[in-house]
């Protein structure tokens, strides 16, 4: 047997080994932890969805709304974080009419509003999903 003057023998022979686990560990959290964040972000973009089609919804049932296009950008100006257009936001009278300058007591507006939610991370999506993100839908229906 020749001993080594120069080395102490190794008194841990697992050395190494709680980097491993450390590694293991962090990879799992940190997947956890943005897992999380996606999917508060998507509840938020859930809710101001459903805020913007409160407040087109408020829009249309006020007397002086003459236009579509009003009951559109009060919907898209109350949520400036999601960058909506008017395109994203659908106005559709039931009723007597189905224009909106000649609606009359008694008819229905439905306000749509419909957004696209990317998550942080692209992969993820294309793992669940077919597409680039996932459709969020709000209608609030006035009487």
């Amino acid at each position: 047997m020749v001993v080594s003057l120069f080395r102490a023998p190794c008194r841990h022979p697992e050395r190494g080994g709680y980097t491993v686990e450390f590694a293991m560990v962090l990879s799992i959290l940190m997947a956890v932890t943005l897992g999380t964040i996606d999917i508060g972000r998507m509840v938020v973009a859930k809710e101001m969805c459903a805020y913007a089609a409160i407040v087109g919804a408020r829009t249309a049932a006020a007397n002086g709304t003459a236009s579509t296009s009003a009951v559109q950008t009060a919907a898209v100006n109350c949520v400036p974080m999601l960058k909506l257009t008017t395109g994203n936001v659908g106005v559709a009278v039931s009723g007597s009419t189905t224009v909106f300058a000649n609606r009359t007591r008694g008819d229905t507006v439905t306000v749509t509003v419909t957004y696209t939610y990317t998550p942080l991370i692209p992969k993820i999506s294309k793992i669940i999903s077919t597409g680039k993100g996932w459709t969020i839908k709000s209608a609030m229906v006035v009487p």
